[in-house]
């Protein structure tokens, strides 16, 4: 749907419809269809759209066949110029690789070698694509040259840095630390004695006591909420 930033009444635009980004100049809106019933595409497989912005003039402007269905780990940024697309390609849950597609032409330029799991991407006016990796360990921010080259490290810490938008300027960038933390408490029940009893910066589930109350069982998740593993611990 489109509406006036002022408020009004909103107009659809297009159904099955997932990740809408305007293009740069304004005429079109990008946006994916997936194997997802909510998104389904006509193909079964990972499609790019683009329709007018007054709803008109639907496209299907690509199919990737070498996408690996079943793994929603997939983006899209368009290019300053509108004319090609950055794409994230999953070819495992834990892999997914950047590839540049130029529309008019229907190629494919891959731009990374996989391995890592990518996340949000952004195309700057001086030809670097910036994105959401974990390549480095901790999952954040990278840009490479949108011909191709090595990848240099952006942003550094703990992690995860996703989300991300390019200021009109070009010149600076906004991005999301996301993070989930929870921490183990012990208390009396008439909620005396209060003590905090874990203090690791990681999502935490399910605490249990031992049957004798000496120790307590839980799960804590990788400390990238990006990934799925967790484990169990004892305190």
């Amino acid at each position: 749907f489109a509406i006036s930033s002022l408020g009004g009444t909103s107009r659809k635009l297009a159904e099955r419809a997932t990740l809408p980004q305007w293009r740069p100049d304004g005429q079109r809106i990008g946006f994916i269809r997936t194997d997802n019933r909510r998104q389904r595409s006509e193909s079964g497989l990972m499609e790019f759209w683009t329709v007018a912005a007054d709803g008109s003039d639907l496209r299907r402007e690509y199919v990737d066949s070498l996408f690996v269905i079943r793994n929603y780990r997939f983006g899209f940024c368009w290019s300053p110029d509108g004319r090609s697309i950055a794409w994230i390609r999953s070819q495992s849950a834990f892999s997914q690789v950047l590839v540049v597609h130029e529309l008019a032409i229907k190629n494919d330029r891959q731009l990374t070698k996989g391995g890592e799991n990518l996340d949000a991407m952004a195309w700057t006016k001086d030809d670097r694509i910036v994105f959401s990796s974990n390549r480095g360990g901790n999952t954040n921010l990278w840009a490479i040259s949108a011909s191709g080259g090595e990848a240099v490290q952006v942003t550094k810490g703990g992690g995860p840095d996703i989300g991300l938008s390019i200021a009109a300027t070009g010149n600076e960038l906004v991005y999301l630390q996301q993070q989930l933390v929870g921490y183990l408490w012990t208390a009396n029940i008439d909620g005396s004695s209060l003590r905090q009893i874990s203090f690791d910066d990681r999502e935490i589930l399910g605490p249990s006591y031992s049957p004798d109350r000496k120790r307590i069982a839980f799960i804590m998740n990788d400390p990238d909420p990006l990934k799925i593993t967790s484990d169990i611990y004892i305190v």
